[in-house]
Formats: structure tokens, C-alpha cells, sequence
């Protein structure tokens, strides 16, 4: 917002009574005092109407969709506009002053007070753009100074999170015990770690890739969770014929499994099963909503970084919805083929 209370409290006044004399429309010498109170009242009155009117229409026309992104049309528009509307008001505005005060019309010094306000509104517009155009920028210039910073701290938390070290520990600790009690499920174990770092090692660069690979990649991780936790962790996929051709984030299906694990209650008895569905426009990812009686301590950044990392490249918007008894992510995704140059 423009700060102008001074200047409109000086220069409306200033208007309301030095345009009706430059047209010489009114002359206060031949006026009786109270019909000069009533004049001087009366075109400050029209003055504050015209300003105003003019500064709403501006800022009413500067949101328009269609205007936004032509800098010239939409200032032509708004001339255009703000002439129409000034000339309108004050030549009636005129006319009606010379019916109450003269009880006649003439129509010269209407044209000649009409004219001087269409030019005054054409200053006032070019000034009043040129301030909000520069507050545009500053704003623009702050916001993308805003998404750069949210971009590297999303860059940042996705690689910690790719080489968490708590992960990497757990699976050496697993891969431990099948070495001496499972030979055979050990290099089982090996193979799939293995890809997922593979996985982690290609794809960490990328802004996007195919729902069909996130989806094997998902195997492989859902396979190291089940030797650390059997039965009590259980996946359910629904996913359609349009993984081969969706794109989304990198790892995004294993911080939301990852995340589900990470805040629940589960056992052998009562298991985590975590669903995940897709329709036309989301792939869902839901669990059960049971928080552990001790609850790990929590930075409340993965889901909020998903988020960041959403809306910084794809520019879209994830959905969280939480009830009593169920946690649901929706998470939009994009096509292949609207993202030339992609593999």
C-alpha cells in the first residue's frame, strides 16, 4: 500500500479549486459568500470522488489475471479507464454546479474543466503505476530471495535424508544377523541395499522421476523394512497403468512410509499398514493413526520439506488430511509427456 495521506491531503483541495477557475467555470469574486462555502465544498467534494475512484479502479484493474503479465496493455486499460471515468464525473459534475448555482448551462468552460482533470488523472495515474510497479519489484525481488533460500534448505534435508545415518546403522545391525543366521537372506539383504542406494546415488540430482521407478525403488526399501520388522510393517499398492508415465518427486513414497513408521504404534498383533492409491490427479499414501506412547523426538521438517519441495518444482500443493484414526497424504504428480528433454 501507498503511503499518500499527505499528499492526497494537500493536492485534493488544491484540485477541488483551482480547476473550476483555470476553466473559468467559477468565478468567486462574483459570488456571494455562501455560494462560494457551497462551491468550494462542492467541487473538493468531486475532487475526493474523482481521486479515489480513479486509485480503486487502478488497483481493482492491477488484479486482474489478464493484465498481469503485459505491462503495457494493462496501463493502457487503466488510462483508458480512469479517463473515461474522470471526464464522466467531472463534466457532470459541472453541469450540475452551473443548474444549482447559475440555473443555466454553458458548455465551454464544462469541456475546458473536463479536459484539465483528464490530464491532472493522467499524472496522477503514470505516478501512481510507476510507485506500484516499483513496490512490484522489490516484492518480486524479496520472494525470489524467499524460494531461493526455501529451495537450498530443501536441497539440504533431502540430503541428509538420503544418507540418514540411523537408516544406514539399522541395516548394518539387520545385515549383521543374517550373516550369521541367514546366509542366503544376507545376500538377499546386500542386493537390495544396494539398490536403494543406487537409486539414492542417481536420481538425487533430479528434480523428477517415473512413479514405475519410485515404485521399484519402494520394493527394494519395503524389503530392508521387513527384515528389521516382519509382519509388523505391511505395504498395499493400487497403482494404475499411469506409473509408467507419471512423474513425481524423488523419494517421496519412502519419506511418507519412512514418516508413517517414524510416528506410529505397530506390532506383530496390531501392524502398520501403510496403502497407497492412485486416481486421475493423486497418488494417495494413508496409514493408520496411532501415535506412540513415547514419542521420538521430532524436527516437524520432512512432510513441511516435501511440501517445499512440491511447490518450489512442480509448483503444486500437497494434501494432509488427518482424522481421529487415519493419516492421508495426496500427492499430485505430473505427465511425461509435459516435460520435454525428460528421459
Amino acid at each position: 500500500m501507498i503511503k499518500d495521506k499527505y499528499f492526497k491531503s494537500l493536492l485534493i483541495p488544491f484540485l477541488g479549486l483551482t480547476i473550476p477557475m483555470a476553466a473559468r467555470l467559477v468565478d468567486y469574486s462574483h459570488l456571494p459568500l455562501w455560494l462560494v462555502l457551497f462551491t468550494a465544498f462542492f467541487f473538493i467534494l468531486v475532487s475526493q470522488i474523482i481521486w479515489h475512484g480513479a486509485i480503486k479502479l487502478q488497483i481493482w484493474l492491477r488484479t486482474r489475471s489478464r493484465l498481469r503479465r503485459n505491462v503495457v496493455q494493462k496501463l493502457s486499460v487503466i488510462l483508458l479507464i480512469n479517463l473515461f471515468y474522470s471526464m464522466l464525473v467531472a463534466a457532470l459534475s459541472s453541469l450540475l454546479w452551473q443548474a444549482i448555482a447559475l440555473r443555466t448551462v454553458v458548455w465551454s468552460p464544462v469541456i475546458t474543466a473536463a479536459s484539465i482533470t483528464v490530464l491532472a488523472v493522467v499524472i496522477l495515474t503514470l505516478i501512481y503505476e510507476s510507485l506500484f510497479l516499483s513496490a512490484e519489484i522489490d516484492v518480486d525481488a524479496k520472494v525470489m530471495q524467499q524460494l531461493d533460500k526455501e529451495r537450498q534448505q530443501a536441497e539440504t534435508s533431502v540430503l541428509k535424508n538420503e544418507l540418514d545415518p540411523h537408516f544406514l546403522f539399522n541395516c548394518l545391525n539387520a545385515l549383521s544377523y543374517l550373516v550369521r543366521a541367514e546366509p542366503e537372506r544376507a545376500y538377499q539383504f546386500v542386493h537390495k541395499l544396494s539398490n536403494v542406494f543406487k537409486y539414492l546415488l542417481l536420481n538425487k540430482q533430479k528434480d523428477f522421476v517415473l512413479l514405475e521407478e519410485e515404485m521399484t525403488y519402494l520394493e527394494d526399501y519395503y524389503f530392508l523394512l521387513r527384515v528389521r520388522f516382519d509382519e509388523s510393517i505391511q505395504l498395499q499398492k493400487s497403482v494404475n497403468g499411469m506409473a509408467a508415465t507419471a512423474l513425481i518427486l524423488p523419494c517421496t513414497l519412502q519419506a511418507l512410509v519412512e514418516n508413517a513408521i517414524k510416528h506410529n504404534f505397530f506390532s506383530e498383533k496390531e501392524p502398520l499398514v501403510i496403502s497407497i492409491e492412485m486416481n486421475e490427479e493423486f497418488i494417495s499414501v494413508s496409514n493408520p493413526l496411532r501415535p506412540k506412547p513415547c514419542k521420538e523426538t521430532s524436527t516437524q521438517i520432512g512432510l513441511q520439506n516435501l511440501k517445499s519441495r512440491y511447490q518450489l518444482v512442480m509448483n503444486k500443493n500437497i494434501h494432509v488430511q488427518k482424522t481421529s484414526d487415519c493419516f492421508l497424504v495426496k500427492i499430485p504428480f505430473a505427465q511425461k509427456k509435459d516435460f520435454n528433454g525428460l528421459p
